[in-house]
Formats: structure tokens, C-alpha cells, sequence
């Protein structure tokens, strides 16, 4: 919230307990630039993706999701319903300006 801007590199992963439809909800009020928001149920797998713009009141998936990937509009162009995303560790930190 309150970011002008948002690095290629930065993104939030929210991880829910089990998959929901209403838990993976998000909102955009406080926010200035629009996002990429990645749905994916407990596997990894897409189950819904969107642009969300500033001050929309609140975005729902299609189906029930486990993790909500938000970060930049980018993400939408890479990814499609039905993927399986994996996720790797990073030994090295990211550098931040």
C-alpha cells in the first residue's frame, strides 16, 4: 500500500491456511499503481489471474485459491490459467536500491 511504484523484482506471496475463495480476496483502496494478481490452489497451479487497478474495492478468484501472487502487471502476460508455478530458493538476497 502507498508504493508509487513497484521493481520487476518485488512481489508479495500470501499464503493461506487451506483454499478459499472469500480468505484470497483482495482490495486495491490505498493503492496507487495496478498489479498483477496470481491465484494458484494448493499445488501451485492457476486457477485465476487479474489486473487489479487502484482504489477497486475488491477482487475475488474463480475458483478457491490457497496463494495470492501480487506484484507487477508483467506477471499477467508470463502465466495462464491451469500453470504450475513452482518456487525455488534464493541463497542470495535480492539487492534493493
Amino acid at each position: 500500500m502507498f508504493r508509487s511504484s513497484l521493481d520487476s523484482r518485488e512481489g508479495l506471496l500470501f499464503i493461506e491456511r487451506r483454499a478459499s475463495r472469500l480468505n484470497t480476496t483482495i482490495h486495491m483502496l490505498f493503492m496507487f499503481i495496478p498489479i498483477g494478481v496470481v491465484w494458484l490452489d494448493g499445488h501451485g497451479r492457476v486457477v485465476d489471474t487479474c489486473l487489479a487497478r487502484p482504489w477497486h474495492i475488491l477482487y475475488t478468484p474463480r475458483g478457491s485459491a490457497q496463494y495470492v501472487l501480487e506484484t507487477t502487471p508483467a506477471i499477467l502476460q508470463r502465466v495462464t490459467l491451469g500453470d504450475e508455478l513452482e518456487w525455488i530458493k534464493v541463497d542470495e538476497p535480492i539487492n534493493r536500491r
